[in-house]
């Protein structure tokens, strides 16, 4: 009953003052939109989506560094550093191999040359990332280990070449001119997970001098064309497991005459994601500012809109004044105004909610194309860097601006109305004479 009676409270003020409504709603939308745009940006990057749903658990081994004297040189990792590092290890859930993300020359039979994205791994890819398959199997082991050519491709390239994915299964293919069998087709991933992505997968041992080393060089058969990525437990293992490579690294190079030093990089996903490559201590150029921007947004409309309720709440000193006098108190007063501005600040929020979605819908090409590390997708594709429907779909998100913006809000609104409480009642009603 008491809130069927404060929300029609807040209809009458509403009508009263349509345009002190229209301005504090417009303010909270502006201020939730344009933060919940800017945030989706970085939330993309390290949220669970597919086919990345362990992104809170994977890391990254895409360096091997080797030093000696005034020398040194780095690579990805070779066959004998999977060999004598991870394969031993009782620290790691899972990991797979595979290369960066290249260009595929495709020669479809009766139809055109194109090119598409391709990457080189092995059979436990299909295992760390979680790819839905639609028609079909991954390369298995032995397709893996005798170099016979297999391929998975995406369901979107196989609608391409066949109309129907589940037709591509089976079917020879011609890739960088050599027949190539498709033995699967999975549902694609979004190019935002360009660790994962690629519309053809191949088997890593296709590609000669991947995993083999720089055998003139100290300690290079550990060097190669390979990056791994680790799915661990939780950090505690992940720890672990630093401790154990680190012991072994050690364990290799401590006989060695040249004083040779070995190092690695491993990176979480979300260090990778969001700090500089050079500079894990601090946060990236492009991240700094966009907290800053998330700042401004949200607190400057919390400060114009105190100054807002300043306002209303003298043209409704008299209001107020009459309430007192019929013995509301300051704190029931105060409740009453608070819970207007909270329902104003929750439709604002919602209205922003539905602009946010408008504007990343509508232009999310160009913010991607701004704010996304895919460049070197579209280098080697006409693919275009993507939001799906399961990206922008972010609850969480939205529920967490929403509570800060409620929370400053409520703030800025707090202490103009008890200032406007503290004059005597008569003094209070003469003013408005």
């Amino acid at each position: 009953m008491q809130l069927r009676t404060s929300l029609k409270q807040v209809w009458i003020d509403a009508k009263s003052a349509p345009a002190y409504t229209a301005l504090y709603i417009g303010g909270v939308a502006f201020a939730v939109a344009f933060t919940m745009v800017t945030a989706l940006i970085f939330y993309v990057h390290i949220a669970p989506i597919y086919p990345e749903y362990k992104r809170a658990n994977t890391s990254y081994l895409n360096q091997v560094r080797v030093f000696w004297g005034d020398h040194g040189f780095g690579s990805g990792i070779g066959k004998a550093f999977v060999e004598d590092f991870l394969e031993k290890s009782e620290n790691c859930e899972a990991y797979t191999l595979s290369d960066m993300t290249r260009t595929a020359d495709i020669q479809p039979i009766g139809g055109d040359y194109f090119q598409t994205s391709a990457k080189y791994t092995d059979p436990a890819f299909f295992k760390v990332y979680a790819y839905e398959f639609v028609a079909g199997k991954p390369f298995d082991q032995a397709d893996y280990d005798s170099g016979l050519r297999r391929a998975v491709v995406s369901d979107k390239l196989a609608k391409k070449l066949y109309g129907d994915p589940a037709v591509a299964v089976g079917k020879e293919l011609p890739i960088d001119f050599a027949p190539t069998k498709i033995v699967g087709v999975v549902r694609e991933g979004s190019t935002i997970c360009f660790d994962s992505y690629a519309q053809v997968f191949l088997p890593l041992t296709l590609k000669g001098g991947q995993g083999y080393g720089m055998n003139d060089a100290p300690f290079g058969q550990y060097m190669g064309g390979m990056k791994g990525t680790l799915i661990f437990k939780d950090k505690a293992q992940r720890e672990a497991f630093e401790e154990e490579l680190n012991e072994k690294i050690n364990r290799v190079t401590a006989g060695d005459t040249l004083n040779s030093t070995m190092t690695y990089g491993l990176k979480t996903h979300i260090s990778k994601a969001l700090l500089s490559d050079d500079d894990d201590s601090g946060m990236s150029a492009l991240l700094r500012p966009a907290i800053l921007v998330l700042l401004v947004l949200l607190i400057i409309p919390a400060i114009n809109i105190g100054g807002m309720i300043s306002g209303q709440m003298d043209r409704r000193v008299a209001e107020v004044a009459v309430r007192r006098s019929f013995g509301a108190t300051k704190n029931s007063i105060t409740s009453q105004i608070l819970f207007e501005n909270f329902v104003l600040t929750l439709v604002g929020g919602v209205v922003g909610l539905l602009v946010a979605w408008l504007v990343v819908t509508i232009g999310r090409q160009w913010i991607l194309n701004l704010f996304i590390n895919s460049w070197y997708l579209e280098s080697v594709s006409d693919i275009p860097v993507d939001l799906t429907a399961e990206m922008l779909f972010a609850p969480s998100l939205f529920l967490l601006l929403l509570l800060i913006c409620l929370l400053l809000n409520m703030l800025s609104a707090y202490l103009p109305i008890r200032l406007s409480l503290r004059g005597q009642i008569v003094k209070s009603i003469n003013q408005k004479r």
